[in-house]
């Protein structure tokens, strides 16, 4: 059973937030290949999909756009691969 682990909606905007604590390639296949159609076949195939991944640990070879804040993850409107960092406080 596919689940993801949060997920917003606004209309034709679904962001799609992934957490792991150590960043990892698996999450993009998991967030793209089974939730994001899953997704889309419950609320719209037009619908802009964006994929962030939360982690506390970021791996060096990191090849997604880094978020500052939350705030600035649940405000995407574009499609893409995200990474937000949430070091343990």
């Amino acid at each position: 059973m596919a689940q993801p682990d949060i997920f917003l909606r606004d209309g034709a905007r679904i962001v799609l937030i992934e957490a792991k604590l150590t960043q990892t390639d698996r999450a993009w296949d998991q967030m793209e290949k089974l939730y994001a159609p899953l997704l889309h076949s419950i609320y719209s195939k037009g619908a802009r999909v964006c994929t962030i991944q939360t982690c506390q640990r970021v791996r060096a070879a990191a090849q997604q756009v880094p978020l500052l804040s939350l705030d600035e993850a649940i405000h995407l409107d574009k499609p893409g691969r995200f990474l937000l960092h949430l070091p343990l406080l």
